[in-house]
């Protein structure tokens, strides 16, 4: 496909495709994954742009890849049992 042929914004056939870019470490907070509330109904992984739900071969949630979460919060809204939250993150003085 040329770029001619590309729809208007772009193309990308996978969130979350680039590995060489590390994009998850500039918001003042963190969203923390708590294993034991997870119920697997994987609500949270169709609205996550980034694709940085991570499941394990059996289909289990067993977290969130940080290199490329942005702490948007759709995951926390989807999630009916509250195993995914926000924490405030520490910061690091310069």
């Amino acid at each position: 496909m040329s770029w001619k042929e590309m729809p208007q914004g772009g193309l990308i056939p996978n969130a979350g495709n680039s590995k060489e870019y590390k994009t998850g470490n500039w918001v003042p907070k963190k969203l923390i994954f708590d294993e034991k509330k997870c119920i697997n109904c994987s609500l949270c992984w169709p609205v996550c742009p980034d694709d940085a739900i991570v499941f394990d071969g059996e289909g289990n949630m067993v977290g969130v890849n940080r290199d490329h979460c942005k702490d948007c919060g759709l995951c926390v809204k989807a999630c009916p049992t509250e195993s995914l939250y926000f924490e405030k993150a520490k910061l690091k003085e310069i």
